[in-house]
């Protein structure tokens, strides 16, 4: 890993929590807290308010929503982004999407299939005064004329039926010279493009796919994109055993 020096995103990534910097009065912001109970993720304003000190989602809180960012964050100087166009691509509550729009002025569209991640995310974005262009939409299908300069893929391969469509369609998404951010979970079985179906795995029917890092490497190639960056492999508890690990990567779209 190279090493580089710290920039003031990497300090904002610091804690692996949304940090908002804002004007806004304390009761404003915990009324707002206090309206969108339960919450899924941790957000703290410079003002004091905490999301952690209101109702919670007891299943897949998360603690850390800009963990991933870090860690991506030490390979590769995220300042690059700056006044880029970004495609968030399985946006859940916006945390990316509100943490490129607000600190590095990206132009943000963002794609979910669940109608309750819209809502909310707007919401949160509402009242940050933030333009993020949120909208109901298929990571396997999603293509537009509009070219990215960034794509984040976080969480979201695994579980799509059809991965080679969906990275297809990422790949045309992307300008020459762009850059895909991929977390996703992989399987390292005997043979190097050994693959595991988890369909229903951890009683989740929404888990389908988890490929090799090799078989990823040549599906992203074939449509013209070449990794830039192995960032880590996590091994997760429910994962323990089996091979399957959730990994961190870079991809490039070739000039």
């Amino acid at each position: 890993m190279t090493t580089k020096e710290k920039t003031e995103i990497d300090a904002l990534l610091e804690k692996g929590i949304l940090e908002i910097q804002t004007d806004k009065p304390r009761e404003i912001t915990d009324q707002f807290c206090k309206d969108l109970e339960p919450w899924r993720v941790v957000i703290e304003f410079s003002n004091g308010t905490k999301t952690t000190d209101f109702a919670r989602r007891d299943f897949m809180f998360n603690r850390l929503p800009l963990g991933k960012l870090r860690i991506f964050s030490r390979f590769i100087d995220l300042e690059q982004f700056k006044g880029s166009s970004v495609l968030d691509i399985g946006f859940n509550e916006g945390y990316h999407s509100i943490f490129f729009s607000k600190y590095l002025k990206c132009k943000v569209d963002a794609i979910d299939v669940l109608g309750s991640a819209l809502t909310r995310a707007r919401k949160i974005s509402e009242f940050l005064d933030l333009s993020v262009n949120y909208t109901i939409d298929n990571a396997i299908t999603y293509k537009r004329e509009k070219k990215y300069d960034l794509i984040l893929h976080l969480g979201t391969l695994y579980h799509l039926t059809d991965v080679s469509t969906a990275i297809k369609n990422a790949s045309d998404s992307l300008n020459d010279g762009g850059h895909l951010f991929l977390e996703t979970i992989t399987y390292e079985g005997s043979g190097e493009y050994d693959c595991q179906f988890l369909a229903g795995i951890n009683n989740d029917s929404s888990n389908i796919w988890a490929l090799s890092i090799p078989t990823l490497d040549y599906m992203f190639k074939e449509c013209g994109l070449s990794k830039v960056s192995h960032c880590r492999d996590i091994e997760v508890n429910l994962l323990k055993g089996t091979g399957m690990k959730r990994s961190l990567l870079i991809y490039k779209k070739d000039l």
